[in-house]
């Protein structure tokens, strides 16, 4: 791993925090200082589903080449890199598929197994 980027070490701190209050509040510690319970078990269940909807939505690369992946992809999508790849089929087949864009001649793109 080169380095965790900034964000993604932002939304862990934020889980595991609202992870150690959830766990505070079943042990009847009282992690915020509120006074009304209800309020108090509110405010860390909207902190929790909070964080977990971050956590989950977002698309953490940890790992190198997911991170120059990442970065590739940002590259190609402003448009400063022009990729022509290898052909994705290696072998020849029988199915004929047409793959034009227009969607109202021949197959259309569907899904051949």
């Amino acid at each position: 791993m080169k380095k965790i980027d900034g964000y993604t070490l932002a939304r862990l701190v934020n889980l595991t925090l609202a992870l150690i209050n959830a766990a505070l509040v079943m042990f009847d510690k009282s992690p915020l200082p509120f006074v009304e319970e209800d309020v108090e078990e509110f405010v860390m269940l909207l902190w929790l589903v909070f964080s977990s909807c971050l956590a989950y939505w977002y698309n953490n690369n940890h790992t190198e080449n997911a991170q120059k992946a990442q970065e590739f992809k940002k590259q190609l999508d402003q448009g400063e890199v022009d990729f022509k790849g290898p052909k994705v089929v290696q072998e020849e087949s029988e199915i004929n598929v047409d793959n034009s864009d227009n969607p109202n001649e021949g197959l259309g793109g569907g899904r051949v197994d």
